[in-house]
């Protein structure tokens, strides 16, 4: 038995013709190329926030504090990536980007490994191209989050799941290692959890010894991470039950048919029409003795997960980062089918017709990817604001409401001991007032930057009494800057 690796490095030394292919390195210098663009005009922000700026100012503060207890709601592995990060540097703003651009890069070549394998060469290089445009991948790519690992370490494992799994007897080396980034994958965001049952079912009926084996290394993180959360919380689904309520707030407000076709639109805007077009030609191509079905069930088990907990309102359709997986998924189908397509028109036709569709799907790609350029950018009067407070904050303290607090942070260069940060009550989700009246009232001059809340409660409505001055509130609040919504006054 030939153990596989456990690294990326492993799947270029099995694969070296591959990785000698003009071809192949051509379609990834387009993946440098789109990827590298959107980091650079890229704000960090996706769905309408920059809730990427808040991972590593959790870490920041995880470090500082000397505990490692990973954060109820999340899953810890990129916590702990950005800790390790840290000790490289401790750049809050373009570190933990770099580090999903370089995973975002890496993920290239599983990918175009596994496509290769099961649908030929041909197929490879339009999964690689598919890749490159895919507008998910792109964006997630530039972000502080956790999905350009996580796309990562699930490429990873179906590239060794498919190696494992091409002859008739599973190659339980390379089955172990795909099961071990799985559960890594698994322990780097919770979607990752609706994979599990095809793997762990389909690995057993390969082998009937091993295969219990590979599903227990691919299922060891939910039952560890429910142990610790009946430990602490003593509930095994605490963390569902926190992200449930969040979701419930959201999806309260959206009827049930928007909540059954929300995933459907999302996975179509997401990955793009043709890409998911496409895809359905390479399934039906495969549909009776291809390859790659079990990774169509993991698909379509992932997607009916997350169609039936939006209806039940127990899951958010307003964060479109949940569908980059469904996408990846999708990409080595895409590829079959485009191969698929060229193959079926006369030798005379296939040049032509693969530089037109090759053509069609970059650009319906790129259009996409320039559209949530400009739809996720931060918003010009908040940079404005953050820029301010980086020139003139002149080592004062300043209290920052909770709209885009990690963006004022972090571009705005204030440092952990200067942010006073207003907090919002768990019941009722409005701000604290207690809370904030005694970050006013702390001794010396101090920066407040007033903005409208999310939640529709009004900052100035809280502040009016401090605005009045006097009797019990003798603070003066002088402008000092006005961008849009935001103004930033010292109070005295």
């Amino acid at each position: 038995m030939r153990v596989s690796p456990l690294c990326v490095i492993g799947t270029v030394a099995y694969h070296r013709d591959m990785f000698k292919s003009r071809l192949a390195w051509a379609v990834f210098v387009a993946v440098i190329a789109v990827r590298v663009w959107v980091f650079a005009v890229s704000d960090n922000g996706i769905d309408g926030h920059h809730n990427a700026f808040d991972r590593p100012l959790f870490v920041e503060e995880w470090v500082q504090r000397g505990g490692w207890d990973p954060d109820p709601a999340y899953a810890p592995v990129h916590f702990y990536l950005l800790a390790a990060l840290r000790v490289v540097t401790t750049n809050l703003d373009l570190a933990p980007q770099l580090l999903s651009l370089l995973c975002g890069l890496l993920a290239f070549w599983p990918l175009i490994v596994l496509a290769r394998r099961w649908f030929g060469a041909e197929a490879a290089w339009w999964t690689g191209l598919a890749y490159a445009v895919f507008p998910l991948g792109v964006r997630v790519s530039a972000l502080s989050l956790e999905v350009a690992p996580y796309l990562l370490f699930l490429a990873l494992a179906f590239e060794r799941l498919s190696k494992a799994w091409e002859g008739r007897r599973t190659n339980l080396g390379a089955a172990l290692a795909g099961a071990f980034f799985l559960a890594v994958a698994c322990a780097t965001r919770f979607d990752g959890w609706t994979i599990l049952p095809v793997v762990a079912v389909y690995a057993i009926w390969k082998d009937r010894r091993g295969g219990w084996l590979v599903a227990a290394v691919a299922c060891s993180f939910p039952p560890l991470w429910m142990l610790h959360h009946w430990l602490i919380y003593h509930d095994p689904l605490h963390f569902l039950t926190i992200s449930g309520g969040i979701s419930a707030v959201h999806m309260a407000k959206v009827n049930l048919w928007d909540r059954l076709l929300a995933w459907p639109r999302i996975l179509l805007f997401t990955t793009g029409p043709l890409l998911v077009a496409a895809a359905a030609v390479g399934a039906v191509s495969i549909r009776r003795r291809g390859p790659g079905r079990w990774l169509l069930a993991a698909f379509a088990l992932s997607l009916a997960v997350f169609m039936w907990r939006t209806a039940r309102g127990t899951f958010g359709a307003n964060e479109t980062k949940y569908a980059a997986a469904l996408g990846l998924m999708l990409l080595p189908f895409a590829g079959c089918g485009l191969a698929a397509i060229v193959r079926a028109l006369s030798r005379s036709w296939r040049a032509p017709a693969s530089v037109v569709l090759a053509a069609a799907v970059a650009a319906a790609g790129l259009a996409r990817i320039h559209a949530d350029n400009v739809d996720f950018a931060a918003r010009p009067d908040l940079v404005a604001t953050a820029d301010w407070l980086a020139a003139h904050r002149d080592g004062l303290p300043v209290i920052i409401g909770t709209r885009d607090q990690g963006f004022l942070i972090i571009k705005g260069k204030i440092p952990r001991a200067a942010r006073l940060l207003a907090e919002t009550r768990d019941e009722t989700g409005q701000i604290n007032v207690e809370q904030l009246q005694s970050m006013i009232d702390r001794p010396g001059r101090k920066f407040i930057v007033y903005d409208v809340l999310p939640d529709g409660l009004d900052f100035r409505t809280l502040l009016q009494p401090y605005f009045a001055g006097g009797g019990e509130h003798p603070h003066t609040f002088t402008p000092a800057f006005t961008s849009g919504a935001y103004t930033i006054y010292l109070v005295e």
